[in-house]
């Protein structure tokens, strides 16, 4: 039972993130051949690469706001800015920290990394559950520049020329820091009336 709550929860998260996904099933398969101390530090580096790329996502689908300055890898900064609820942040900050602590431990043992493996998908796949309830995820592909790599993203409206001469609103997403765009399918706005 305990596994096909994690699979499930795993599942959800590949509909989100596939590399979020990927990178848990392989702090999974890390703890289970893990004896020795560093081959557990690394099921925390698994645990928290996961942590940043989750929480660059949930930033920038969440539109974030343009004057906000969040670094790439802040992601207490981050899930700040996208959980609303006190608690919800604690306990989601609480299990990356926790990754940190793993990766950094010389006395780690193989418990704790486990609960930290378990816990970050169970906290995640709650996330994703919440912001849907909530309708704050959108369905960009792109949470961070496919040319410099950057999370400053931002959607920009820009009106394009239609075969007749009138103008029709299309969404974007382009990039902040070198320019790059790219129109998002299934983003586009309706022609005006």
């Amino acid at each position: 039972m305990q596994q096909d709550i994690i699979k499930e929860a795993l599942e959800n998260i590949c509909d989100y993130h596939p590399l979020v996904s990927r990178k848990l099933k392989l702090a999974i398969d890390q703890l289970e051949k893990s004896d020795e101390t560093e081959e557990l530090q690394q099921t925390g580096l698994l645990v928290r690469d996961a942590w940043i790329e989750f929480a660059q996502k949930l930033w920038v689908d969440r539109g974030s706001d343009e004057e906000v300055d969040i670094g790439a890898n802040d992601v207490k900064a981050m899930l700040r800015a996208v959980i609303r609820d006190d608690e919800i942040f604690k306990l989601s900050y609480s299990v990356f920290k926790l990754a940190l602590k793993i990766q950094h431990d010389r006395n780690v043992f193989g418990g704790i990394a486990r609960w930290c493996v378990f816990m970050t998908a169970l906290s995640m796949e709650m996330l994703l559950n919440l912001l849907r309830k909530q309708g704050e995820l959108s369905k960009s592909k792109y949470y961070k520049c496919p040319m410099c790599g950057s999370i400053k993203l931002s959607r920009v409206t820009k009106g394009v020329i239609d075969f007749d001469g009138s103008p029709i609103p299309m969404e974007y997403i382009e990039c902040k820091k070198c320019g790059w765009n790219i129109e998002e399918t299934g983003l586009t706005s309706p022609p005006f009336e």
